[in-house]
């Protein structure tokens, strides 16, 4: 069933897409409670959460890491409400959160995945996530397991 826009519903199915995404966010991203640089250099600590409030070698508690969490994939799952402009289904945007999770709110809003979806090509953008496997200019199986995972959502396979 697609997500209406009207404000009621989206307000029920946010938490739903949040937490489709959170499926595939946690077991992908792992959870270091110790800041670490990613592979492409970003200061990343807990379920993935960048940003300059990550120090590399710095401990967080348990408490800040599902802060963090919670806070980024709401922020993930407003940022793809905000540019993908059709209607979705809620598995649609439990993929489209996770991969903005991972690659950043901007880099989805400006991806072919968004493009496609905003031009009523629901299967193509679908398609398209499989697109987004790499880290520091390689492919990384990780990424390629996640976009498959993201994809088979996407698609309406759970």
């Amino acid at each position: 069933m697609a997500i209406s826009r009207k404000p009621a519903a989206v307000a029920g199915l946010f938490g739903l897409a949040v937490a489709i995404a959170g499926w595939i966010i946690a077991p992908s991203e792992g959870n270091s409670p110790v800041g670490y640089a990613d592979l492409a250099g970003v200061p990343t600590a807990c379920l993935g959460h960048t940003g300059s409030g990550v120090v590399v070698g710095q401990r967080y508690s348990e408490a800040q890491c599902q802060a963090w969490f919670a806070s980024d994939v709401g922020a993930a799952a407003r940022g793809v409400q905000a540019c993908i402009h059709g209607p979705m289904t809620s598995y649609q945007w439990g993929a489209f959160t996770s991969t903005a999770f991972n690659i950043g709110v901007g880099q989805f809003c400006r991806s072919s995945i968004a493009a496609k979806a905003n031009a009523g090509d629901m299967p193509g953008a679908c398609a398209a996530i499989s697109l987004y496997v790499y880290a520091a200019g390689q492919p990384q199986p990780g990424l390629i397991r996640r976009r498959a995972a993201e994809r088979a959502l996407c698609e309406g396979h759970t």
